[in-house]
């Protein structure tokens, strides 16, 4: 609950704005009516409102947030290549500044679990209501699809409440911890894949995850997890998607990922290969030590490599020009510590946003390689479903100049919040030389310091 004011509404600008576009929509095309709005806090603008398809993005290292509620649109189905055409359509009618929200299962082929089933394979939503602002201007837009009827924009306009106030109470603590895998488990796992990556067949890596599940008792508040892992990861991309059916109490997959899939702006798409881990240190010489063990790592330059050269062979049909920054660099976050290489390169004509999805999703760092056999041993493996957990997360679109614009990351370091139960998903790349123990300690030192962050660690139990 908020224990200050509420941002008051300004409605009137926006009523105008709709107003003012309906007098020259020829109803064929996407309508957009944006208007100023007093600058708020995104997450809290968001938990104000009310209705379905809630969600929020913010890029990594932006001011710029983004916050939407309901939907005018919705493409889904079950693949990528099934939403092809409606969704080709769908984005050629968008006018400039005007985005869909987008998320896919990690894998579309396994078999979806109960909790992820709100969510979809794969989806794209043209929101009814979006708010943006980078805390200093904002604004705030309404949107109609192609055929819909006014009153439906009129009716989502009105219905907006004042943005509430961040939230300051603590968060609930847990009263309980379950692995899947266990560790015996988790042996048991790793000593199949290393027999299968070491013998003469062609899988070179797979990566292994595991989900903790945390329960409380009392319902989870996914905006005030975001909030918490917004302020203690400033080098990530943040994103919340909500889902919910008809019956059952909304679900909400929430990351703060470093980790990008590809950024498109026109015909210029940028990547990158992120893959090997170290933590951080408190000194600056155990910083030091493990920054330089990761850099010196044969194992894990030998894991980059795999990303890497899987990304190039991925985009090579699709681009003119590509190129890469030569060697892996660190990419050093607040938390944590991995080999990066960036990519940048101009698509071919008539390649676009779900194009570059299709040939990159998922890449080697949180799937394997081959990529076939790596997503069979995933599903044979783990003992849960990963849903969007690993999948792609974020937006397309159109940007100021109409040109079609995209930013979609990978939604590691990520959760779902179920009502009373949170949890948290993490993985380790595997390949030859891998160490059951270490890989177990890597993926707890990643879910300990996300619970940390969230202030979950005082009472759960192992």
């Amino acid at each position: 609950m908020s224990n200050t004011a509420p941002t008051p509404l300004a409605l009137s600008p926006l009523r105008r704005a709709l107003a003012d576009a309906l007098r020259s929509w020829d109803g064929r095309s996407v309508l957009r009516a944006e208007a100023p709005a007093p600058p708020a806090d995104a997450l809290g603008w968001l938990e104000a409102q009310a209705g379905p398809h809630r969600a929020y993005w913010r890029g990594r290292g932006e001011a710029e947030a983004r916050a939407s509620v309901g939907a005018a649109a919705v493409v889904e189905g079950l693949t990528l290549e099934a939403v092809a055409a409606p969704l080709g359509r769908l984005l050629g009618a968008l006018p400039a500044h005007a985005r869909l929200t987008a998320t896919a299962r990690f894998d579309a082929r396994a078999e979806g679990g109960a909790e992820w089933a709100p969510f979809g394979a794969v989806r794209f939503v043209l929101p009814r209501v979006e708010y943006r602002t980078d805390g200093r201007a904002a604004s705030v837009a309404v949107h109609l699809a192609p055929g819909e009827a006014p009153d439906a924009a009129r009716a989502a306009v009105e219905a907006l409440r004042p943005s509430a106030a961040p939230a300051t109470a603590e968060l609930p603590l847990p009263f309980m911890r379950r692995d899947d895998p266990d560790r015996a488990d988790w042996g048991r796992m790793l000593r199949w894949a290393l027999g299968a990556l070491s013998s003469a067949g062609p899988l070179q890596k797979v990566v292994l995850a595991r989900r903790a599940r945390f329960s409380f008792e009392e319902a989870v508040d996914p905006f005030a997890l975001l909030r918490r892992l917004e302020a203690a990861t400033p080098r990530c991309f943040h994103a919340l998607v909500e889902a919910g059916g008809a019956d059952r109490a909304p679900a909400a997959f929430l990351t703060a990922t470093p980790e990008r899939l590809f950024r498109l702006d026109g015909r210029t798409v940028e990547t990158e290969a992120v893959a090997g881990t170290r933590p951080r240190a408190a000194s600056d010489a155990d910083d030091d030590r493990l920054r330089d063990e990761l850099m010196g790592s044969e194992k894990d330059r030998r894991e980059h490599g795999y990303v890497r050269e899987r990304i190039a062979a991925a985009l090579a049909p699709l681009t003119v020009s590509l190129d890469d920054d030569g060697d892996a660099s660190a990419m050093t976050l607040a938390r944590g510590r991995h080999l990066y290489t960036g990519f940048r390169g101009t698509l071919a004509d008539g390649v676009g946003a779900l194009d570059v999805l299709r040939a990159l999703h998922p890449t080697p760092a949180v799937g394997g390689t081959p990529t076939p056999l790596a997503l069979d041993a995933i599903d044979r493996l783990e003992p849960f479903d990963r849903g969007l957990y690993a999948g792609p997360v974020g937006w397309v679109g159109r940007d100021g100049a109409g040109r079609e614009a995209a930013e979609v990351a990978v939604g590691i370091r990520s959760g779902l919040v179920e009502g009373r139960t949170l949890s948290l998903y993490s993985g380790a790349g595997i390949v030859v030389g891998s160490d059951p123990a270490a890989e177990w300690a890597e993926i707890e030192h990643k879910i300990g310091d996300f619970a940390r962050v969230l202030g979950l660690t005082d009472r759960a139990e192992s």
